[in-house]
């Protein structure tokens, strides 16, 4: 089964909604609208987690099914999905008049909302692009990256209505959303961060023939790093796409140390030891624990551009940085400054002993494709 479209995760949320449905059926509350649309859409997020869970199996051998039964599915799946998205709108469209939001005004964002998911939805199909044959399965990235992130701005969406509207609701129904929405939030981000490293996994392999690189560095949110199973998931992608650890670095802002660290910890050090190093991002941003930082496995430390800028007028900040590098360098860690724009920002990183340069001086972000093109039509 491909790890990379996060089975286990879809069971959970499948497990999770039946859960929910029978606290709902068990607990008795009075049936109002809000009661049968929530009934409802916990109803429908089943049939569509069913849906997934099997065009997951499918995909792992897709000469076992005929492709129109496979296209089927994936038009059930979204049909399904949409009716889901309609059903969180119509939730939040029965606790507008409390929220001062007008009954057209929510019409309208379902309509626009709807609309384009349908509309990129039908493009993707049309052209062949929702997902693609190949020799191992089904890649299904486009299809997942469209409907998961569709699905974490719906579900924060209702979150954030049903907080605003709590002392008007059932203590039935808002402890289902209280738990149901954001496990929905987690395991979808969760998915998408696999798919995204199975994505970047698929570039090294592809780059590794034609140019000489370190490493391709992936962001890992505070969601991400406390889950205790994090460091099977990523270390599987990794596997099944015949990669070397080294070539993977993951960065880390402050805060995701702030939450479970010792589950981060864990993570983290597991992952060392596999030959995955790890950044510190945004350093100076967040809660900065230098004890942490420094037993912690980090490799480099990203020291924030807000840092740079303050540091080059203000003495008492210059000073502090002036200091924390020399910590770090004693401590044998790598440094970069983010935010070089120009001269100056260029000469103070170097006579601060930086080792590496981040910034719109040296170059912009760009696509993976334009990258290949500048190499080639350099070198």
């Amino acid at each position: 089964m491909p790890d990379q479209y996060n089975f286990i995760a879809e069971l959970g949320f499948g497990g999770f909604a039946f859960l929910i449905l029978f606290l709902m059926l068990y607990t008795k509350p009075r049936k109002t609208k809000i009661y049968f649309i929530n009934f409802l859409g916990i109803t429908v997020s089943i049939i569509t987690t069913a849906l997934h869970l099997f065009l997951i199996y499918m995909s792992s051998s897709p000469k076992t099914y005929a492709m129109p039964f496979f296209d089927t599915i994936c038009i059930l799946f979204l049909i399904f999905y949409i009716i889901l998205v309609s059903l969180i709108f119509n939730y939040i469209m029965l606790l507008s008049p409390s929220l001062g939001i007008s009954l057209k005004k929510i019409l309208t964002i379902e309509a626009v909302y709807s609309s384009i998911y349908i509309i990129i939805m039908y493009i993707l199909l049309c052209k062949d692009m929702l997902y693609k044959t190949t020799s191992s399965g089904i890649e299904f990235t486009t299809f997942f990256y469209s409907y998961i992130i569709i699905g974490i701005l719906s579900a924060s969406y209702c979150l954030w209505t049903t907080i605003h509207n709590q002392k008007h609701l059932a203590k039935t129904i808002v402890m289902c959303v209280y738990i149901f929405v954001p496990v929905d939030i987690i395991l979808l981000v969760l998915q998408l961060f696999c798919i995204m490293l199975n994505k970047v996994c698929h570039t090294i392999k592809k780059l590794e023939g034609k140019y000489d690189f370190d490493a391709i560095t992936v962001n890992c949110s505070t969601i991400e790093m406390p889950d205790n199973n994090l460091h099977n998931e990523l270390l599987g992608i990794i596997k099944d796409n015949h990669i070397e650890c080294s070539k993977v670095r993951f960065e880390l802002t402050e805060s995701a140390m702030i939450n479970d660290h010792d589950a981060v910890t864990s993570n983290m050090e597991i992952l060392h030891n596999a030959g995955i190093r790890f950044y510190l991002d945004d350093f100076g941003t967040g809660y900065s624990n230098l004890e942490r930082i420094i037993t912690l496995p980090f490799m480099t430390i990203k020291f924030d551009k807000s840092i740079l800028y303050k540091a080059l007028n203000d003495e008492d900040m210059n000073e502090i940085v002036s200091s924390m590098v020399n910590i770090f360098k004693k401590k044998g860690l790598v440094l970069l400054v983010e935010g070089v724009e120009n001269d100056e920002h260029n000469e103070y990183s170097i006579q601060h002993g930086f080792d590496y340069i981040q910034g719109y001086k040296y170059a912009r972000p760009v696509p993976i494709a334009e990258l290949e093109e500048y190499f080639e039509v350099s070198f």
